[in-house]
């Protein structure tokens, strides 16, 4: 076999020992740099998960107070029609502040729901932006063993998109 590499032209020594660095850099980038983005990324995927869920809760949570404003407008027509018969204006007054009231719970809900997506939606794609930056910055230095600072923020802000 290894008088048929050399006629090909193929030192046999150099091959194998090629094979063998190949081997080793492999597993090392495999170590370093494959299973620690692998885990963030894990990690970042069930971070995610549980910010869907909680904005489910929170929808949920709106659905049921939608359905509570529901029954309460019902309840304020009821009193209504009661105290009509007994005295309009009083009806009238007490009709407007229950829907007012309403109204204004039911806002500030949604209100609150949308403040709280929005915040932890931002701070989940800065704490990703963040994580990513300092991985690549690493990664960089590790692959390229360079440290140029100037290079690094500008190919970083490129990586994740700035």
């Amino acid at each position: 076999m290894g008088e048929a590499l050399t006629k090909l032209g193929i030192d046999w020594k150099m091959l194998l020992a090629q094979m063998v660095n190949f081997a080793i850099l492999f597993a090392i980038l495999y170590k370093f740099l494959y299973k620690p983005v692998l885990k963030m990324l894990n990690e970042r995927s069930d971070k995610i998960e549980k910010s869907i869920e909680f904005a489910e809760k929170i929808e949920s949570k709106f659905v049921a107070t939608e359905k509570e404003r529901e029954k309460v407008l019902e309840r304020a027509k009821k009193d209504y029609e009661k105290l009509i018969v007994k005295a309009k204006e009083d009806g009238e007054i007490l009709k407007k502040e229950i829907i007012e009231a309403t109204k204004l719970e039911g806002k500030e809900l949604i209100q609150k729901a949308k403040e709280d997506a929005v915040y932890e939606k931002e701070a989940i794609l800065n704490d990703i932006k963040s994580e990513m930056a300092v991985l690549v910055q690493e990664s960089l230095k590790a692959v390229i063993k360079k440290d140029n600072k100037e290079y690094d923020k500008d190919f970083i802000k490129e990586a994740i998109g700035k």
